[in-house]
């Protein structure tokens, strides 16, 4: 079961990317979008990936995992071939949205799947795998977009298009019925290798840097393009550095799959947030493509560990079910939100006041710093073991 779900997610996480990055490229480069309409895209775009995640137990439950898959697959099949016959604005914003309905239908199932019926140990494993499967294929997704683009233009959606109706055929070899659904009763506190309460602050707090990172990768997302447009770099090169983020992420989910060491240590969560800041500010606020670069692979290898952790904690914590899915996919989904919402206000404030765009963009940003990095420290106080 585990290698087909693997490869399928490999698959698909290439052609979710073709569209749900390379669309960022493709509106700034070729309809000729500005940063303020990419903003509004990925804020429509975080708002449905919520929706989506948060209906995907209902209609797993309603139908099955194995026939919701297929149905979710089939209609964004559809979607991008739509926008590859009709390659206009209007048509490829609303397919990009309601794409990113369904496609936050798919991954809750998915993740559920990859590590169902294991211990934690196990878990650790499976979900590593599922890390690197879906991980590997996101920088290679926004290089291939960038290619696509220049030489296919709206081609990219057809190769999009085919790449989801491969990934589809793996879905029938899966079971009908989810593993971990055949077993009974939870596990013990004494089955695991951490504490119960000990483990749950670890999951709120990785959630907490999680939801911190996609609010920062969705305004990366949408303002990279135009930030290397804006430095006449080609939309091939363009995608190419972009992708040291997603080069960076998939090492260090490369490193924590090897080993456990990672396991309940609190000192990693508590500086995640701080170094998504840094990494964050380096990459957006100067001119250099240099320091853009650096700052990519600080903000990736903080963003894959918070990520990583909070998935782990959450399918070892709820065996595995397509509702801890959903949550994690939910929060992502808030990340996706906040992100575009406080830098869309943040914009406002500086054009009210009469100050630059740069300015609007720290006021976006700071208020989420603020939060972001106390929070996820508080969760982790009053545990017992040692940092």
């Amino acid at each position: 079961m585990r290698f087909y779900i693997f490869i399928f997610v490999f698959l698909f996480s290439l052609a979710t990317i073709l569209i749900q990055r390379g669309v960022y490229f493709y509106a700034r480069y070729e309809l000729l979008l500005s940063d303020f309409q990419n903003l509004l895209l990925a804020l429509a775009t975080g708002v449905t990936y919520i929706a989506g995640a948060q209906l995907s137990h209902r209609y797993w439950e309603a139908v099955g995992p194995r026939r919701a898959m297929v149905s979710l697959i089939v209609i964004q099949l559809i979607l991008p071939v739509t926008a590859f016959v009709f390659p206009i604005a209007s048509v490829i914003v609303s397919m990009t949205i309601l794409f990113s309905v369904f496609n936050g239908m798919v991954w809750p199932i998915a993740e559920s799947y990859s590590s169902a019926g294991l211990d934690e140990k196990g878990s650790s494993r499976a979900i590593g795998i599922f890390n690197l499967c879906w991980s590997t294929a996101v920088p290679l997704a926004v290089m291939m977009s960038g290619l696509a683009i220049s030489i296919f233009k709206n081609g990219v959606f057809m190769l999009a298009s085919i790449l989801i109706l491969i990934s589809m055929l793996l879905i029938f070899f899966l079971p009908k019925v989810i593993p971990h659904h055949l077993a009974s009763g939870e596990m013990s506190d004494d089955d695991r290798a951490i504490p119960f309460e000990e483990m749950k602050g670890m999951l709120f707090s990785s959630r907490w840097s999680m939801c911190f990172s996609y609010a920062l990768m969705q305004i990366l997302a949408a303002l990279i393009p135009g930030k290397f447009a804006g430095m006449e770099i080609s939309i091939a090169k363009a995608t190419f550095f972009a992708s040291f983020i997603d080069f960076s992420r998939t090492l260090t989910f490369l490193l924590m799959s090897t080993t456990v060491w990672w396991h309940g240590r609190k000192i990693m969560l508590a500086c995640v947030s701080a170094v998504l800041a840094i990494g964050f500010s380096i990459a957006m606020f100067p001119s250099s493509i240099g320091f853009v670069i650096s700052g990519e692979i600080i903000y990736g290898i903080a963003a894959g560990f918070a990520y990583y952790s909070a998935l782990y904690y959450a399918m070892v914590l709820s065996r595995a079910s397509v509702g801890a899915g959903g949550s994690h996919e939910s929060v992502i989904g808030v990340g996706f939100t906040i992100g575009p919402i406080l830098v869309l206000a943040g914009k406002q404030c500086a054009l009210l006041f009469g100050l630059p765009v740069t300015a609007g963009m720290l006021f976006g940003f700071a208020p989420m710093a603020v939060l972001a990095i106390p929070v996820s420290v508080l969760y982790l106080k009053g545990n017992k073991r040692e940092l």
